[in-house]
């Protein structure tokens, strides 16, 4: 898995800069070379400072196509960030 200094990775900056296409490439591709827990636990990592996932970042910006994906891909709903938010609390 690539995280940047800051502790973001690919996932994170597709979500939050609503890029569904490349997003949906990103994880494809990762279906040829990692198993589907690997997925999992790239699609649900938490982001060191705030614990936010791929999935909170799409729900915030109002992106139901990347949340769908994640979810398609195992990306826990009920993950809460450091504040206790779900998802749900954050998309509404």
């Amino acid at each position: 898995m690539i995280i940047d200094d800051e502790g973001y990775t690919l996932l994170h900056m597709a979500s939050f800069q609503n890029m569904t296409t490349i997003l949906k490439l990103l994880i494809d591709k990762s279906k040829l070379e990692l198993d589907k827990e690997e997925i999992k636990e790239w699609i649900n990592y938490k982001t060191v400072e705030d614990g936010y996932t791929s999935l909170h970042y799409a729900a915030w910006k109002g992106n139901i196509e990347i949340m769908r994906i994640l979810i398609e891909n195992n990306a826990d709903i009920s993950i809460q960030n450091a504040y206790g938010l779900d998802c749900i609390h954050i998309a509404a």
